[in-house]
């Protein structure tokens, strides 16, 4: 059993003919690509966030350590 299907691109018209099992494992691997990049993404913030607080707290220390020395 196949689907049949149309690909329309600017002015090209093409036509396909696959089989149900096929489109649908295409459609669950764009799927599961789209969810990984959005992991990687959401993981890339977080390390941002934590490089981000680190660099914070490394300067607060910083200016206590000033402050300390001052007094």
């Amino acid at each position: 059993m196949g689907i049949s299907f149309s690909l329309i691109s600017g002015r090209q018209h093409i036509r396909y003919r696959a089989p149900l099992r096929l489109i649908y494992s295409l459609l669950k691997d764009d799927q599961l690509m789209r969810m990984n990049e959005l992991k990687e993404k959401r993981t890339k913030k977080k390390e941002m966030k934590k490089e981000e607080l680190d660099m914070i707290h490394l300067k607060i220390k910083d200016q206590s350590k000033r402050l300390n020395e001052i007094d």
